[in-house]
């Protein structure tokens, strides 16, 4: 898959309405469930992957169903799909650790995997951004 067959509308809604849910709230990469009440269980509902689902409006508990909801509703054929496309444009991505978006916080260049969930959609913009000025 091409940076070009991403849906970048679907994926500005979805990012638009995470920018709205996220605020004052955490992520915690290792919170594999999503809590839909956002009873901030640790400060946060859960991972990339849980806000993803709570943006979307998901009823997945699991943050591997939003992510493979996700990977579907942008344009791919699975989550596998998306993370080797971020691994395999770095440019957009915007550093060289896509591949470990749904793990790891050095996807989103940070120390811990603790941050403030507007690093989510603060890095998703600039994605979309990117791909805008590619196409």
């Amino acid at each position: 898959m091409t940076e070009n067959q991403i849906n970048v509308t679907i994926l500005e809604k979805i990012i638009d309405r995470l920018s709205v849910i996220v605020s004052g709230h955490m992520v915690d990469m290792m919170q594999s469930y999503i809590h839909h009440e956002l009873s901030n269980y640790c400060g946060t509902p859960g991972c990339h992957g849980g806000w993803l689902g709570i943006a979307m409006g998901t009823t997945a508990v699991e943050y591997d169903v939003a992510i493979h909801e996700f990977a579907l509703k942008i344009g791919f054929n699975n989550q596998e799909a998306l993370k080797c496309w971020a691994h395999n444009n770095p440019t957009i991505w915007g550093n060289e650790c896509g591949y470990y978006m749904f793990i790891s916080s050095t996807a989103f260049d940070q120390l811990t995997n603790t941050f403030s969930a507007q690093v989510l959609v603060d890095h998703w913009r600039g994605v979309i951004s990117r791909l805008k000025a590619s196409q």
